[in-house]
């Protein structure tokens, strides 16, 4: 058994949706250093620019402006990635989230959230199957890595309906599409997040936005770091996963182990 081998990507090609910042941004540094060509997408231009320009020195990066919550912004994609034959490496990354008061979450709201984090995902694995087929084999699959949150499975204390739904439902549509793509040589697994120092999750970092009160129980005491989520991906990505598919992964620092704590408590 090679070991160096059993964890290379070098020549693989990867597509990271919402790689422009956050942990997205995280996970594409990590790919560019293991010698993967990476797409990123996103529709913030500045942004995407920025972290294009930050990491291009890593290796082979290319960037698209595109809404992969529209059927324009995944064919723009599609496009971007028209001379690629293959596929290796999907991370369904993009994710939004909304908190209101119950009486005042609107249904745009929601259903907004809900499709950025779920029906994007199950739009991009269909989009781009074919060249997942092309890329993987029965020794080494090609893979669909979504990014989900710990909080699918725990009522959290914040009024976040939808994001907890389709975090849920992210977990789920996972181990369906496992089941579906395993025939294709297609390996598709949920990384369930906990909390890293994110724009996303920044409010709980701000002393002075009210919503801090709210501080999840993270029993090895720190958020996570690029290296978690980096070494969780590069995992599901090799060879060393090939026989894993339809799992929800927590990289949560034991946050899967305990209960959110409540306002006020020590």
């Amino acid at each position: 058994m090679n070991i160096e081998e059993l964890f290379s990507l070098k020549g693989k090609v990867a597509l990271v949706t919402g790689g422009s910042a956050g942990i997205g941004a995280m996970i594409t540094g990590g790919l560019l250093d293991a010698g993967v060509k990476v797409y990123i997408c996103g529709r913030d231009g500045d942004r995407l620019q920025r972290t294009a320009e930050r990491l291009a020195h890593r290796g082979q990066l290319e960037a698209v402006i595109a809404d992969v919550g529209t059927d324009e912004g995944v064919m723009a994609i599609s496009e971007k990635l028209s001379n690629e034959k293959q596929l290796h490496i999907l991370i369904n990354n993009v994710g939004a989230t909304h908190k209101a008061p119950l009486e005042d979450y609107s249904r745009a709201e929601f259903n907004r959230v809900l499709n950025i984090n779920i029906t994007s995902a199950f739009q991009m694995v269909r989009a781009f199957l074919p060249k997942l087929k092309a890329a993987g084999t029965g020794e080494d699959p090609a893979r669909v890595i979504n990014i989900g949150s710990i909080g699918s499975k725990k009522i959290m204390p914040l009024d976040n309906f939808a994001y907890s739904a389709s975090k849920s439902g992210l977990d789920t549509l996972t181990r369906q599409l496992g089941a579906e793509l395993v025939k294709d040589n297609i390996n598709v697994n949920c990384i369930a997040c906990g909390l890293f120092r994110t724009e996303l999750a920044a409010y709980l970092f701000d002393p002075n936005d009210p919503r801090s009160k709210f501080k999840p129980r993270i029993p090895m005491d720190r958020p996570g770091e690029a290296e978690d989520i980096v070494g969780g991906v590069l995992y599901l990505s090799s060879r060393a996963s090939s026989y894993v598919t339809g799992v929800r992964l927590p990289i949560a620092g034991g946050q899967s182990t305990v209960d959110w704590e409540q306002p006020g408590s020590e």
